[in-house]
């Protein structure tokens, strides 16, 4: 009996001495947040002095083919938010599907890993941009399972509704909307943050601003104190932030009229910058030309709609619809060649052509381009419009094709030469006068025609093969997609 109670007395000594654990975590309360695909779940009985991170995931619907998304969260991040309250955590859950139950699993991580499972019903996406709900658009073809896509997200920069931009998944299904009441042109995922302007219009607003997953949103900086007085077209990735193109007086009261780019860091920091009017003026009056009845201030003499880092060259590649493509030194701001039709007014001065690349073969030149981006390889890849000149001298306003096509090219820098390596024209079948886009993810694109004959928009998938993985069609141009990119948001970490 005296071992039988030694023994009982060793066992509670053990168990006083063994840290407590976190146990009975539950599903608490289950809140919708500003838009139909976010909502916030409670956690109850966490162990927060322990906790290391949360995770959801969201299932994703019967013959979904997009990838899950999931979105992990550490504890740092948590608190940061204000996500933490004694041992109740909340969880935003972005990416649901609209209209629907969706099942989500949420795994709390800390001194063990509990997973928990819920239901969350959610309501329709309504208003003007029901037109990107299934049975609101056409699906000329259906997203092919046996056609493989290194993406699964598309952000739509829509300027038609205060929703901007709009996520969708390859499967046609809206699974994000702006939540800050813009309607911008520009946006661009940065930093696990969606940063867009307040734009409602071509080369209006002044101020950027961050949406956050969970659908909250601040200014990040007003950029009239540097005389801005508009933000237009795209935001773009950078050399070391954001590349975003304005509408700007200069300190002679001089406008820059989609002419000058600024690089903005995440809390909105001005990074560097580049006055396209100045570079080239000094480059064409170092030759003796008068730059003058080219370059006319207020004019839209350039229409600047996408600029690019080529980290390999240390440049930025800069889209003149109005002119060519051209390549400028990040560092020392000087034009280093020049990509274009040759029958628009730009050719007209011997110091601009003297840094036009030479094109090779049966290759084409680009006209009103849009979409500029240097692919994994090194390449050029941009979305020929066939466009013609608006805004120059319409007896050099370049040649008019009647059909629209993506096209890579390979630049040979010392030899200033372009060789044309890839397109798809589809058989010439396809006008998109303005707007649209093309990007590569991996072995795969996405193509954007934002005008299609002046009354829709087409976004289509490719593989590497150039099959068709979807084709979906909707009502509307350029305010509709004006340009869309893939996305990566199915695994996000927020540190």
């Amino acid at each position: 009996m005296k071992r039988l109670t030694a023994l009982l007395i060793l066992c509670a000594l053990l168990v006083s001495a063994t840290p407590a654990r976190a146990v009975g975590e539950t599903i608490g309360s289950i809140t919708p947040g500003a838009q139909p695909f976010i909502s916030f779940v409670t956690i109850d009985g966490v162990a927060a002095t322990r906790l290391k991170s949360v995770k959801f995931t969201i299932a994703p619907k019967a013959g979904a083919t997009a990838r899950a998304i999931s979105g992990t969260y550490s504890k740092a991040y948590l608190q940061s938010r204000g996500y933490i309250s004694g041992s109740s955590i909340t969880v935003p859950v972005y990416g649901l599907y609209p209209n629907r139950t969706n099942q989500v699993q949420l795994e709390v991580s800390g001194q063990r890993r509990v997973t928990l499972s819920t239901a969350i019903t959610t309501t329709a996406f309504t208003g003007a941009d029901e037109r990107f709900t299934p049975g609101n658009y056409e699906v000329l073809t259906p997203r092919n399972s046996n056609v493989r896509l290194d993406y699964s997200y598309i952000m739509l920069k829509t300027s038609m509704s205060g929703n901007s931009p709009l996520i969708l998944d390859v499967d046609g299904e809206v699974r994000w909307a702006g939540t800050a009441g813009l309607c911008s042109q520009g946006a661009i995922l940065f930093e696990n943050g969606i940063y867009a302007d307040d734009a409602c219009g071509w080369g209006s607003g002044q101020t950027v601003y961050r949406m956050e997953m969970d659908g909250t949103y601040q200014s990040v900086v007003n950029l009239s104190s540097v005389g801005v007085w508009g933000l237009h077209h795209n935001y773009d990735p950078g050399k070391r932030g954001i590349l975003v193109e304005v509408n700007r007086f200069d300190g002679s009261g001089n406008s820059n009229e989609e002419s000058f780019i600024y690089e903005l860091s995440g809390s909105g920091a001005i990074l560097d910058s580049w006055d396209i009017s100045a570079i080239f003026r000094a480059h064409i009056r170092r030759a003796g030309e008068d730059p003058d009845p080219w370059i006319r201030d207020g004019r839209d003499w350039f229409h600047n709609n996408s600029v690019t880092y080529w980290k390999q060259q240390n440049q930025i590649v800069v889209s003149s619809r109005e002119n060519f493509v051209v390549g400028i030194g990040y560092s020392d701001k000087k034009i280093k060649w020049i990509l274009g039709d040759s029958s628009k007014a730009w050719h007209d001065y011997a110091s601009l052509r003297s840094v036009a690349l030479t094109l090779t073969g049966s290759s084409i030149a680009p006209m009103g381009e849009h979409g500029l981006s240097i692919t994994p390889r090194g390449e050029l890849m941009l979305f020929d419009n066939g466009e013609r000149s608006y805004n120059q001298d319409p007896l050099r306003s370049g040649d008019d094709r009647d059909y629209s096509a993506p096209r890579r090219y390979t630049l040979d820098l010392r030899r200033m030469r372009a060789t044309e390596t890839w397109n798809w024209d589809r058989g010439q079948s396809i006008d998109s006068p303005i707007c649209s886009s093309i990007y590569q993810d991996g072995n795969s694109y996405l193509v954007d025609y934002a005008s299609e004959s002046w009354g829709s928009t087409r976004l289509v998938g490719l593989d590497r093969n150039d099959q068709i993985a979807f084709e979906y069609r909707y009502s509307g141009v350029c305010d509709t997609g004006w340009n869309a990119i893939p996305v990566h948001i199915e695994a996000l970490s927020f540190k």
